[in-house]
């Protein structure tokens, strides 16, 4: 599992003083790209042709996030097959521990030059391996 704190600043808010749901992705985004940056070298990955891309996200937002929180966010790896790779996050409250949104993230691995999916062998599934094999794959913990 990987863990990255989020500091709600105003720019994150929308007319309602909340955190806007499109942010929500955002932070997720930057989730993923960092639990991928300790396992992948992305610009070597970039360099064989391939690139990570986002073919579904299933988010359930929970509670709202305002000015000043701290949120701490839950990326893991939960599974991959031939085609298709499965992360799920949890965005928690910092201080309090509620959940403020849950994410299961369908990824495919892309050929840059095709622009089509790919299987995912090789060394491709070789670093996914490592990452289920480091903890990433947990389970995760009860929310509130």
């Amino acid at each position: 599992m990987h863990t990255l704190p989020i500091k709600i600043r105003g720019y994150h808010l929308d007319g309602y003083g909340h955190v806007n749901n499109a942010r929500y992705l955002e932070f997720m985004e930057e989730g993923r790209w960092s639990l991928f940056e300790q396992f992948v070298d992305l610009q070597t990955l970039e360099a064989e042709g391939h690139a990570y891309v986002v073919v579904s996200i299933d988010i359930e937002y929970r509670r709202a996030a305002n000015m000043h929180d701290e949120l701490r966010l839950e990326t893991r790896l939960l599974a991959f097959n031939r085609r298709h790779i499965t992360v799920q996050q949890h965005l928690f409250h910092t201080h309090t521990n509620k959940l403020i949104t849950a994410a299961t993230v369908t990824l495919a691995v892309m050929s840059v030059s095709s622009g089509r999916s790919m299987v995912i062998e090789g060394g491709v599934a070789e670093r996914l391996q490592r990452m289920l094999e480091a903890g990433s794959g947990a389970n995760p913990p009860e929310q509130v």
